[in-house]
């Protein structure tokens, strides 16, 4: 009987097939990715697989020392998969819906709202170069989308054009292969763009949109396009977060300043700062002291796909709430890229960046990752 690691990874390389198959199982996909923008490729896929409505996952230990948050009794984890050097292990993540904060108060993830459009389209010409349209903010976003690809596409497209295993990319010449790629790549990053931004319509994407997408269809091809939208996609969700958040901060520094023109404010916003950048990493976390019980029930006799879907941690029926403490994780648990170009890193684990928090030291108002 196979081990429930290897259930995993064998669902992760079928999940991947099974998305790229169907425009609308590819959308779906992109929109649980674009939700968890910071994650990698696979733990995207291994969300999405798991928990399709995700919005906000972190570990454990992440939304109990950070957010001053806990997981609800019962409560199902996200089995992703992380490298202890070569060895590949199991850790758990809990979106944000199943948590809770003893004196009620939410998170709220940030949101593109109308009132910044405007500082958004200047900090995205800013990092990414001239848009093409910003007529609007939808247009910049697809224009944004469009110099991210031209920028990042080589050095993904090199790789792509050396994997051994191409399936129906064989047939193409060079000059096919980067038509194809770089079609593909463009639709799959405005579309998550557009999703994160609330602007995402289907009809706006019919089939032979995302028609190249049908031309990766190995796990070589697939997990390479899948990574570069992913990571691609990454750098102007980052973009958008990082604005909309200083705007919120400068905002209510303002408030402040009119509700308390007297009273020093350098120590709370300080902290404020401290705290988002702290919660920019990752949320690797030790057993000691375990949470939860590691183990989960797999039925016998499911495909690959059903069995990652059924592969979520449940909680103890007793809360404990005791402090973990985060550690740091590796990234690919299928066929990472090598690139020649610029390497970033991934929170892997960080919550996206939310408003609203707890009392004392945990307040986390616009909190940093996911």
């Amino acid at each position: 009987m196979p081990s429930k690691l290897q259930i995993i990874l064998d669902g992760l390389k079928s999940e991947m097939l099974e998305n790229a198959k169907d425009d609308d199982k590819w959308m779906a996909f992109l929109r649980t990715a674009a939700n968890n923008y910071k994650y990698s490729f696979n733990d995207q896929i291994l969300i999405h697989a798991q928990r399709p409505d995700a919005t906000a996952c972190a570990e454990i230990g992440f939304w109990n020392d950070r957010m001053n948050r806990w997981v609800n009794k019962g409560a199902k984890g996200i089995a992703l998969v992380t490298y202890n050097g070569t060895v590949p292990r199991l850790r758990y993540v809990f979106d944000v819906s199943d948590t809770h904060n003893r004196y009620g108060q939410e998170i709220r993830l940030w949101q593109a709202e109308e009132r910044y459009h405007s500082d958004i389209i200047t900090a995205l010409e800013d990092s990414f170069g001239e848009l093409e349209d910003k007529s609007d903010f939808r247009h910049a976003l697809i224009s944004t989308a469009k110099n991210l690809v031209e920028d990042n596409m080589q050095d993904y497209l090199s790789e792509l054009s050396e994997r051994p295993d191409q399936g129906y990319l064989t047939d193409l010449n060079s000059e096919g292969l980067e038509v194809v790629f770089r079609e593909a790549l463009l639709r799959s990053t405005q579309y998550m763009l557009l999703s994160r931004c609330g602007l995402a319509q289907r009809e706006d994407f019919f089939d032979e949109h995302f028609h190249p997408i049908f031309f990766f269809n190995t796990i070589d091809t697939i997990s390479l396009y899948g990574t570069a939208v992913s990571d691609i996609a990454e750098m102007g969700l980052r973009e958008i977060e990082s604005t909309v958040r200083n705007l919120q901060i400068a905002e209510r520094n303002v408030n402040r300043t009119f509700a308390n023109p007297g009273r020093p404010r350098y120590d709370e916003s300080a902290n404020q700062t401290k705290t988002e950048r702290s919660n920019e990493h990752g949320t690797d976390v030790h057993e000691a002291g375990r949470l939860f019980d590691p183990e989960f029930d797999i039925e016998d006799g499911l495909s690959s796909a059903g069995q990652v879907r059924d592969a979520a941690e449940n909680v103890s029926p007793s809360e404990s709430e005791s402090p973990v403490q985060p550690t740091g994780d590796e990234r690919h648990a299928v066929g990472p890229p090598e690139r020649s170009g610029q390497k970033r890193d991934r929170d892997d684990g960080a919550v996206d960046a939310a408003d609203g928090a707890g009392p004392g030291r945990d307040r986390t108002d616009e909190s940093d990752g996911s």
